[in-house]
């Protein structure tokens, strides 16, 4: 597969499916975004300490933070099996399927570990000029970060990018119940060639300019607007969301064509 017919064969799913999408994600996204509003109160508590009064996080957080992870990889595993089993949702409420879920965490987590390891040599590397690049003075009088900052951080993402590409095909096995591993995953994406390469360059870029106009338009919409810190807000969950729909319909592509259809 090309990287356009990858990246084409993931929109044409998203939009073509986009009233499941709908019935797949709004009761679940509904029921966080409510616990999250009732219970924020519990989220911090005041302690005293060396006479001043800190907010420190309460321990309930902890307790909220398994319900948070079901009501996220829920509908997750529900988009994963309707673009690659054609698994329909009748009515609001997707199936719950609790094993795939906990197959699907793990294999998040111990991807997530691998990639880690892979960013520390070379956060370790880059990350003083980094810091060296950056003017605190002026970050804290609130003009922007210099623009080789960004840079250096889309330098330091790119390899964990490339190898997330062709480990990925383990977290679309888990949500559909088959048995891909890890090295199945990078044999499988063998065969996209340079495509790999070329979706963890655009990836990466992609993030770069977003995470650019993103800062650049802050103290646009502050001084406009004195709502601009939700208008912010808002679109950055937006921005997370809509990234997060399609890069999990990318996974499912590239698992539909490598696995199911054998590329």
């Amino acid at each position: 597969m090309t990287t356009i017919e990858i990246l084409h064969n993931t929109l044409h799913g998203i939009l073509r499916n986009w009233q499941q999408a709908l019935r797949i994600f709004l009761v679940p996204l509904g029921v966080l975004v409510g616990l999250i509003v009732c219970f924020m109160s519990f989220g911090t508590k005041s302690v005293l300490i060396d006479g001043q009064t800190v907010s420190v996080p309460s321990p309930f957080l902890f307790l909220l933070f398994p319900a948070i992870i079901l009501l996220v990889l829920w509908p997750v595993i529900a988009w994963h099996r309707l673009l690659v089993l054609n698994e329909a949702t009748k009515g609001y409420v997707p199936s719950f399927r609790l094993k795939c879920v906990l197959w699907y965490l793990l294999y998040l987590v111990g991807l997530g570990l691998l990639l880690a390891l892979v960013t520390l040599p070379l956060l370790a590397a880059l990350g003083p000029t980094m810091l060296w690049s950056i003017d605190h003075e002026a970050v804290i009088n609130g003009k922007m970060l210099p623009p080789q900052f960004f840079i250096f951080q889309a330098l330091i993402s790119l390899p964990a990018i490339y190898l997330g590409i062709r480990f990925c095909l383990i977290l679309p096995s888990a949500a559909v119940e088959d048995q891909v591993g890890i090295f199945d995953s990078w044999r499988y994406t063998r065969k996209m060639g340079t495509a790999a390469v070329a979706l963890a360059i655009l990836s990466a870029v992609v993030s770069l300019i977003l995470q650019v106009a993103l800062i650049a338009a802050a103290p646009i919409l502050m001084e406009a607007n004195g709502t601009g810190s939700m208008v912010i807000q808002i679109g950055q969950l937006a921005g997370q969301l809509l990234s997060s729909l399609f890069v999990i319909s990318l996974m499912s592509t590239m698992f539909v064509s490598l696995v199911r259809n054998k590329g």
